[in-house]
């Protein structure tokens, strides 16, 4: 399932040891630094902590007043941290140093001009870093922006919309963007359904924007696609984190019925398209009461088979990869399934602490978190465990909806992805086919892709910031030729 360690992805987890402990997962709100108006100098600069597997990209802001006392924010674009306060700061011709407290880590660099080489320190490992000063905080920006070759650019060749609904039932208001060929005839209507946690209307993950590519594609591919920020994202009201798969069902269906009486729109043709745990929200809204109005649908790594197994078995594909002792491995599934039944059995707060403060020991091999920095990740894992979102999706069974689906549906993951494990959800996709006697249900793996649908060596999330390429071109393609096959019959 989508999202970073700090609720991208849907299991329990904080980062493991062999990258920097979660700095998306401090409170990145405002950084704590002095405002320039008081400062006597202000510094940019941008570079790359080089983790075992991937380059981690940063962008600093130092400030220092009258007194020469320096303080300053990192971002951390690639997680998704922005203003993370820095620490116990010292520039000097030879020198930088720093720190970030909320995660634990320190930086020691040797400075020559506008370059300085170090050492980030954290958990007792250390991880080379590189920075460079630059002119302005757009300039150290554009220092790490990575190559995302497929992101489309404006002038578009099709009508852009931006849209709103209402759901009344959910009491939430829904912002998004729906993109029209530009052409008279009645339009084939795709509504694009994002992953875990909170998304914007791009899916915006690892700077990537998969449902901007892939929206963009179909359009200038005769569809008109819907694609909308999700509850408490961009322009839309609510909470995703409070919120179930259900209500997101429901607001789908807020969107179909809108869709509806849009211009343009082939009624006829309206389909749905589930990326992760929008591929379980795509059947509910399919075999529900507006299943009529739903004339296909595409799962893209659509989570199929329980919560619960979804996150047992993305925690030990992801730690397996990743080098973690096979020894051990039995022990951090068994450790998960623990937590998991605290939740379901709803045990009080300090007994679900313990257990979760347990597996957080044996995920973490360079050793227990502790003090400050072991309250923070505690924290920040049991305000995921207690939401609603989560705890209702340890309970959902996808299997329920889709051996109910009638519609044509097309079902793709990746050979390569660790998050919904492509045997498992596809068999069970395959088992609801027969179940129900669709014989319109195809289930395909691909192979070499991860579970963002681009070419991966790992398979593993860090990769996904590291792969320029957005979604593989034979995933769209596949999707695009299956899509035209159901609207020309």
């Amino acid at each position: 399932m989508k999202r970073t360690w700090s609720g991208t992805y849907l299991a329990a987890l904080v980062a493991i040891a062999s990258a920097p402990i979660g700095l998306a997962q401090a409170d990145a709100t405002a950084p704590v630094a002095p405002s320039s108006d008081a400062a006597l100098n202000v510094e940019h600069w941008g570079g790359f902590i080089e983790l075992p597997m991937m380059k981690l990209g940063v962008t600093l802001v130092f400030l220092t007043d009258a007194n020469g006392v320096v303080s300053g924010a990192i971002d951390i674009p690639l997680q998704g941290a922005k203003g993370l306060p820095v620490t116990d700061a010292s520039i000097t011709d030879t020198t930088l140093v720093f720190s970030i407290p909320q995660v634990g880590a320190s930086f020691q660099l040797e400075r020559t001009g506008d370059a300085a080489k170090g050492t980030l320190a954290q958990m007792g490992q250390q991880f080379p870093t590189t920075l460079h000063r630059y002119d302005s905080a757009e300039a150290a920006l554009a220092s790490i922006q990575p190559n995302r070759p497929q992101e489309p650019k404006p002038p578009f060749p099709y009508e852009v919309r931006q849209v709103s609904v209402e759901n009344e039932a959910g009491d939430v208001t829904l912002a998004g963007e729906l993109t029209v060929p530009n052409t008279r005839e009645l339009h084939p209507a795709v509504i694009l359904i994002s992953g875990s946690g909170p998304q914007d209307r791009n899916e915006t993950i690892a700077d990537h924007k998969p449902f901007l590519v892939i929206a963009d594609h179909l359009t200038r591919n005769g569809f008109a696609v819907l694609r909308y920020d999700d509850r408490g994202m961009g322009g839309s009201t609510g909470s995703t984190m409070q919120s179930t798969v259900r209500d997101f069902a429901s607001d789908v269906e807020t969107w179909l019925e809108w869709l509806k009486a849009q211009p343009g729109i082939d009624t006829n043709h309206i389909g749905l398209f589930g990326h992760s745990e929008g591929g379980c929200v795509a059947p509910l809204v399919a075999t529900g009461p507006m299943k009529d109005d739903v004339a296909f649908i595409v799962l893209m790594a659509g989570m199929a088979i329980p919560g619960d197994e979804v996150v047992i078995g993305q925690t030990r594909a992801l730690f397996e990869r990743s080098g973690f002792p096979q020894t051990e491995l039995k022990r951090l599934s068994s450790k998960q399934r623990e937590l998991i039944d605290a939740l379901r059995d709803n045990l009080p707060d300090d007994e679900v602490r313990t257990v979760l403060g347990e597996l957080i020991d044996i995920q973490n091999q360079a050793g227990p978190l502790e003090g400050e920095l072991r309250q923070r990740a505690l924290d920040t894992q049991m305000s995921m465990l207690g939401s609603k979102w989560y705890r209702h999706l340890m309970t959902f069974d996808p299997r329920e909806a889709l051996r109910k689906v009638t519609c044509p549906m097309l079902a793709i993951n990746g050979s390569m992805d660790l998050q919904v494990l492509p045997e498992e959800n596809l068999g069970a996709i395959r088992e609801a086919a027969a179940a129900s006697g669709n014989s319109q249900i195809e289930a395909i793996e691909l192979e070499g892709l991860n579970h963002m649908m681009q070419p991966s060596e790992s398979g593993l999330p860090a990769e996904y910031g590291l792969i320029p390429q957005t979604i593989d071109q034979q995933a769209l393609d596949l999707i695009t030729d299956w899509l035209k096959q159901r609207v020309t019959k």
